[in-house]
């Protein structure tokens, strides 16, 4: 065998490709502690250097090579795999020394995920995107580009809630240059092969990375007809989530986590627009994400999601694995959201509980606590709303009176945040007035008299489009209209 020859060895044959320059580089990288912590690499590196000096071709055995060096044969194998590694990692430093731009994507990951600050970050990413774009351009520039690119858009999308319209703009502009000039060149290049040596026949042999690749597409291609339909597609979303669980050993962690984020997005459009199935879908979906921990992200989950699951789990009836979940997962919570995420969620599990005083009590402590805040302030005023609709016949007159006040406030509240667009703006004034006529008919309206009212205001809240919440308000109405009959 090879092996047993240490002049045969490929970490031996690859050192041999260096120049006298290259190998005293070498070795300084290998004692460069950033690179390298073991001192015996350096001594087999010495070891190995004096060999390639010498003129001699005869069989050398690891014995007899490493004899009176301190270092066991034993370990010659374990040692030699090291020292390539650190070879190979070595030559990519020198070529992207002569090819800066190389690093450039490797450049912007390091500092994103070492926290630099946003704004010098952008700052950063804008010199190596500038320096780019400067001539002469090679088709490798745009890959490096294209790298580029994308994880910066990558970092942009996990920022809260900024704006993402347009986000994507110009890394599909340069995917589509990059892969339009690549497939040019590629196809000039066989036509040209065809014509010096003749056309081959092409292999027809599938081999399982190709499988894994065209099943990749196709989940794309799913997921892309999802993302394009204005309605939910069940049996499309179902599709995909079958195809995801089929083939989760093949697809990376990133497409897996892309692909089940659309998959989640398309499922939330179904509920919002009250869609029967979609709930128990974006239940299972979840469920997916969470036993293939991809709702992990260096160890913490996302509050949004968190409070999706519990609400999801809570509106399904699932009261027990919601406060599970809750239990299981709050230490995961990033803590600036721990505390008030935690009562909010406890909160919703109250409200499908039908424990309306409970619920109440979570809710007004944080419409309280956050009463500028977008986020908090607009979801613990709607569930704090909700609360009080359900448990009304129960009100003491004090919850009475807070939960008239909270018209005005939820009206001003939404009417003032310059952070709500104006497309939901309108949706929740659509909210608010429609609840609050509800209320009003309770109020107003004696026992008997309140059955045409409620009959009329449900037959307006089923024929509004632009509608959040529209489910739980036909619920409520029906409800009442139940009790009145």
């Amino acid at each position: 065998m090879a092996h047993n020859n240490v002049r045969d060895r490929s970490v031996v044959r690859m050192l041999g490709c260096l120049n006298p320059a290259q190998l005293k580089d070498f070795r300084a990288y290998l004692t460069c502690h950033l690179f390298n912590t073991s001192a015996t690499l350096v001594r087999l590196f010495d070891l190995l250097e004096r060999l390639l000096s010498e003129a001699g071709t005869e069989p050398l055995t690891a014995e007899a090579f490493l004899q009176g060096s301190g270092i066991r044969p034993t370990l010659m194998n374990k040692l030699s795999s090291q020292l390539q590694r650190h070879l190979n990692q070595f030559v990519a430093l020198q070529t992207r020394r002569e090819v800066p731009g190389s690093a450039y994507p490797f450049i912007f990951r390091g500092w994103a995920q070492l926290g630099l600050d946003r704004k010098l970050l952008d700052r950063e990413y804008d010199k190596m995107k500038k320096r780019l774009q400067e001539p002469p351009w090679e088709q490798s520039d745009l890959a490096y580009r294209l790298e580029l690119e994308h994880l910066y858009v990558e970092s942009q999308v996990t920022q809260p809630r900024r704006r993402q319209s347009g986000l994507f703009d110009e890394l599909l502009m340069i995917q589509e240059q990059h892969h339009r000039l690549q497939a040019l060149r590629y196809q000039c290049a066989a036509q040209s092969a065809d014509r010096i040596f003749g056309a081959g026949s092409p292999s027809q042999e599938v081999t399982a990375y190709q499988a894994a690749l065209r099943a990749l597409e196709s989940a794309y291609r799913e997921a892309h007809a999802l993302l394009q339909n204005a309605g939910f597609d069940r049996e499309g979303a179902d599709r995909l989530l079958q195809l995801l669980q089929r083939h989760q050993t093949e697809f990376s962690h990133a497409d897996q986590s892309d692909l089940y984020g659309y998959l989640l997005n398309t499922c939330m459009r179904g509920v919002s627009a009250a869609d029967p199935e979609a709930e128990a879908l974006l239940l299972r979906v979840y469920d997916e994400l969470l036993a293939r921990e991809l709702l992990l992200d260096g160890g913490q989950i996302n509050p949004a999601h968190f409070k999706n699951i519990v609400s999801i789990k809570g509106r399904l009836g699932y009261i027990e694995e919601a406060r599970a979940f809750i239990r299981d997962y709050t230490d995961h919570l990033p803590p600036a959201d721990k505390d008030i995420l935690v009562r909010y969620t406890r909160g919703l599990v109250a409200f499908y509980e039908r424990d309306f005083r409970a619920a109440i009590g979570q809710f007004q402590s944080i419409a309280r606590e956050s009463s500028e805040d977008l986020f908090w302030g607009l979801e613990a005023r709607n569930m704090l709303w909700k609360s009080y609709f359900e448990a009304y016949d129960d009100l003491t007159t004090d919850e009475y009176a807070e939960m008239m006040r909270l018209y005005d406030s939820f009206r001003q509240f939404i009417a003032r945040k310059s952070g709500v667009s104006h497309f939901h703006k309108k949706g929740y004034a659509n909210f608010i007035r429609l609840f609050s006529r509800a209320i009003r008919i309770l109020e107003q309206h004696n026992f008997r008299d309140q059955l045409p009212h409620l009959e009329t205001l449900l037959a307006e809240v089923t024929q509004a489009e632009q509608l959040p919440h529209k489910k739980w308000l036909r619920s409520a109405i029906e409800s009442r209209i139940r009790e009145k009959r």
